[in-house]
């Protein structure tokens, strides 16, 4: 009679849970990303007017402050998938608080959180440079499609960022789509002073990324980052428009 190894069997058995756990776990976990995706979605229906005129703010702005306060912002990459709100913590005074890093547009928890700036930045895109923070995902939600500015045509054919706010849209011309250390951008730099605006330029045109050397940009321009992570290393994808017409 063959003994069996009780304890070998009861080690697959445990490495079978295990995996079967943690295969569970993943779908569960891409079926709320992808849940949050369809949210989201129906969210962009209901808001964005695609009618609106070229000069009228197609964003209802009234809506969205019923969802939550926070919302202050509509950001939108024609040709892309960015087109979502931009929200900033009204509730507590932390400069670098990163509460919409896991929370929806409507304050609920989730993978994808939301596109967010920090109470470093003003919300009346009137700082040197106002930084915008995503998720990189894979199903493109947030800033997952920043990505594909790695490709010379993608970059080519998609400069144009738009914002909107209740009063004004803003127009930005991107000119660099880069990847740079994982340093906190408004403590690495001062913004407030020229040279430092001007360091800033200088580093992203000396990253490695895509710079268009066409747009003229300096110290006295209004600079708009995107920034998510690379999902590969610590370090971030910056992808950086300077403003050219308000509205």
């Amino acid at each position: 009679m063959i003994k069996k190894n009780k304890p070998a069997i009861v080690g697959l058995i445990i490495c079978a849970f295990l995996f079967i756990t943690s295969v569970s776990y993943i779908f569960y976990l891409n079926g709320k990303k992808d849940q949050e995706k369809v949210d989201s979605d129906e969210v962009i229906s209901q808001v964005i007017d695609e009618n609106a005129d070229a000069d009228e703010i197609p964003v209802d702005f009234d809506a969205l402050q019923e969802i939550n306060s926070d919302i202050y912002a509509w950001i939108t990459i024609d040709g892309t998938e960015v087109n979502a709100p931009i929200l900033q913590n009204a509730e507590v005074n932390e400069l670098y608080d990163e509460y919409y890093l896991d929370h929806l547009y409507n304050k609920v928890k989730g993978f994808s959180g939301s596109l967010f700036t920090q109470k470093i930045n003003t919300t009346t895109f009137e700082d040197a440079n106002t930084v915008v923070y995503g998720h990189n995902m894979k199903n493109l939600e947030a800033f997952g499609s920043l990505k594909k500015y790695k490709d010379k045509q993608y970059f080519d054919d998609h400069k144009e960022i738009i914002v909107y706010t209740p009063d004004h849209t803003y127009k930005y011309d991107i000119f660099a789509a880069v990847t740079c250390g994982d340093e906190h951008l408004m403590i690495k730099y001062n913004f407030s002073i020229p040279s430092e605006v001007e360091r800033y330029i200088s580093d992203l045109k000396a990253s490695d990324g895509i710079i268009d050397e066409n747009v003229e940009v300096g110290a006295n321009d209004k600079l708009l980052t995107l920034s998510t992570c690379t999902n590969i290393t610590s370090d971030r994808y910056l992808v950086v428009g300077k403003l050219v017409e308000v509205k």
